[in-house]
């Protein structure tokens, strides 16, 4: 069952009321970043914060549940949709791959904060929620 890309999916925890938009307008939007731990450095290794694009992170994110869930590097296929949360200011990216016959589903939330929403709004890529 691939994901469905006309009316999204059902997120467990999250809004009813969210809007599926396409994934390449998140691709092409590298002002719009969230901050990671990663660990790095020399000899020794820390923990450091990282600021990213929000698409990369969750990118990443949802590649590395699938490794840990067995997948094969090398031979990865995912499906991806984003999806809009404007009560909660929530943007979320769901990701499906198929693991050894088994489909299996990664989602990874982002809040954004006001001043993340207003540059959105100001570019006209995020309609706030209203009431007809």
């Amino acid at each position: 069952m691939p994901i469905n890309h006309e009316i999204g999916e059902i997120v467990e925890g999250m809004d009813d009321i969210f809007r599926v938009v396409p994934i390449e307008k998140y691709q092409q939007q590298p002002r719009l970043t969230t901050t990671v731990k990663r660990m790095g450095g020399g000899k020794f290794k820390r923990e450091r914060d990282v600021t990213m694009p929000v698409w990369q992170a969750a990118l990443e994110h949802a590649q590395m549940s699938f490794f840990n869930s067995g997948a094969n590097p090398g031979r990865l296929r995912y499906d991806a949709i984003a999806q809009e949360y404007p009560r909660s200011k929530v943007l979320c990216f769901v990701f499906a791959a198929d693991i050894d016959g088994v489909e299996m589903f990664v989602t990874a939330p982002f809040r954004l904060s006001d001043t993340q929403i207003a540059d959105l709004t100001l570019r006209d890529l995020w309609q706030p929620y209203t009431v007809n």
